[in-house]
């Protein structure tokens, strides 16, 4: 792939083996790291790790057209993870409603990426959706994915405390984003991508930056 042929492992300046073996001491150093957590946080630490560099590089994503869907439950696991070692109760709807956001997110995101560079992920060999479905289906389920994302956003007061700021940072926020959603489909081909795969990217931080700011408001009210 042109997009990726630079980078260390395809130019060759780092080796298959040296790789192979970093990888090994960190992923040993990291599993030391999160036993001293708990059990649970382990447990997920691993999960993360074999689903994505095993079941998602290694199988889904060089087989199947939706390899993002399974492919972003490794990608939304570290805000669990975090999460659990945060309260250590998995059961808890708030850890589970901050995995969705992110998991919700992944598609469009992913999407928008691939439908840019398809050229490349066909040479590679990939049959990413815009390759084996084509752009028209690609955007299609862009626009499905990023509606259900949008509407999640919204929904925070369900699962946290919410005030002012939570409410109105989390209403302009998918207004906004379905505004560049409208822009893209308009013009899908021109600049307008790069905007809206900025603002799907940015929206995921605000999104959780607003229910930080409020978390913190209604905490400091308290104490006041």
């Amino acid at each position: 792939m042109d997009r990726t042929k630079n980078r260390p492992l395809p130019s060759g300046r780092v080796s298959m083996g040296f790789a192979s073996y970093l990888t090994g001491v960190l992923f040993i150093i990291g599993c030391l790291f999160l036993a001293q957590v708990s059990i649970s946080v382990l447990a997920l630490g691993i999960l993360a790790v074999i689903s994505y560099n095993g079941f998602y590089t290694l199988w889904w994503k060089r087989k199947m057209a939706f390899a993002a869907i399974p492919g972003a439950i490794p990608g939304a696991l570290p805000i669990l993870i975090g999460f659990q070692a945060a309260t250590n109760n998995l059961r808890d709807p708030r850890g589970w409603y901050l995995f969705a956001i992110l998991f919700f997110w992944q598609m469009p995101h992913f999407w928008v990426l691939a439908l840019k560079y398809s050229n490349d992920y066909d040479q590679g060999g990939f049959p990413t959706l815009p390759v084996a479905k084509g752009p028209h289906v690609t955007r299609f389920q862009i626009t499905l994915w990023c509606l259900a994302y949008a509407g999640l956003g919204l929904l925070s007061a369900l699962f946290f405390p919410t005030g002012i700021i939570g409410l109105l940072g989390s209403l302009i926020i998918s207004i906004w984003l379905l505004f560049e959603l409208y822009r893209f489909l308009q013009q899908p081909q021109q600049k307008t991508w790069l905007r809206f795969f900025l603002s799907i990217n940015f929206s995921m931080i605000m999104y959780l930056a607003v229910i930080s700011a409020d978390l913190w408001s209604i905490y400091l009210q308290s104490k006041s």
